[in-house]
This record gives C-alpha cells, structure tokens and sequence, in this order.
C-alpha cells in the first residue's frame, strides 16, 4: 500500500533519486515498472551506478530491456525508503510471514539485494509451495503482473511461452560463490 503504481516515479517516494537523471533524461522519469522489467536504463554491476552524482543511465528509460541487479539494488533502497522498513524486515513481512517462513530475511545491502535474502531449506519448500498454491496471489494475478503479455512486461523474472502450455518462468543468479536458477 505505499506505493500508489507500478508507473509512478521513484523520484515521487524517495529523496535520494529526485536529482540523479543525467542531462539527456532529465524529462524521462525511472517508474517501478523500469526498475522490475529491466527496462530502467540503469547498468548492470559491470558498471558504476553512478557518474558525478547522477545516475549512469545506458539507455532511456523504458527504451529496451537490459538485466541490471543494480536495478533492483535501487529498488529496494527505494522501498526501504517509501515504507520507513529496512529491507530485511520487508522481505520478512512480505515474502515470510504470509507462509510462516519466519526465516526469511536479507542482509540489508543493496548490491544486488536479491542476492542476498536468506532463509533454511524448508523455509524455501514453503516460499514454492506458496508460489505454486496461490498463497501470494491468485492465478489470474500471477499470470497479468509477474508474466505479462510480452517478455519485456514480465515483473523480474525471464519468460518464455507466453501465452501456450508451454510456459517458462526463470531467473538465475549468483552472490559470488553459490548459483542458482
């Protein structure tokens, strides 16, 4: 409930990101929607984040897709922010207590924040059920937000089979030592 839509600027609820375009954006607010569908601009850990202050955008935000953990780096701070919660306890309220995984929780840097949520085994078995079981959201909902029509509208996830039985859904990662997919 803080964040009115997915196609607000992040600039409307956070006071770090109000003055960070780069000149030739200026006009060209970064949404949640940019940060969760990679379409922000922002770069990927290969590059800085930032360049004089401002923010190293690759691209128009909205433009094209390019995967960025920085991207959701921002987003957490962002949300953090917006909610006066550290991420940790988001991660805990949102993703944990709705299944009984009390031991969800994220060390609380966002360099690649995903990356960095923690939780035992069976905690885990819960968060697929939940998936799987609708206890997140319903069908309908899972299938609209997270998968979109087209790859480019699916909310942090890779995609593929859009609308067939043979639909994909993935992400891989890595934290520097362990990966996952």
């Amino acid at each position: 409930g803080a964040i009115r839509s997915l196609d607000d600027p992040i600039a409307a609820y956070s006071r770090k990101y109000r003055d960070v375009m780069p000149a030739a954006f200026r006009n060209d607010p970064i949404t949640f929607r940019h940060l969760l569908t990679h379409t922000s601009g922002i770069p990927h850990l290969d590059k800085p984040l930032w360049v004089n202050g401002k923010l190293n955008l690759q691209s128009k935000p909205g433009a094209q897709f390019l995967y960025t953990s920085n991207g959701y780096s921002v987003l957490g701070e962002v949300l953090a922010e917006a909610t006066g919660k550290t991420f940790s306890e988001l991660v805990l309220e949102h993703i944990g207590r709705p299944i009984g995984a009390a031991s969800f929780r994220a060390e609380d840097t966002f360099r690649a924040p995903a990356a960095r949520i923690h939780s035992t085994p069976r905690d885990f078995a819960r968060f697929a059920a939940g998936i799987i079981n609708g206890d997140y959201m319903s069908a309908e909902d899972l299938d609209s937000i997270l998968v979109g029509r087209k790859r480019e509208e699916s909310l942090g996830w890779g995609t593929g089979g859009i609308g067939t039985d043979d639909l994909t859904m993935a992400h891989s990662g890595s934290n520097g030592k362990p990966r996952s997919h």
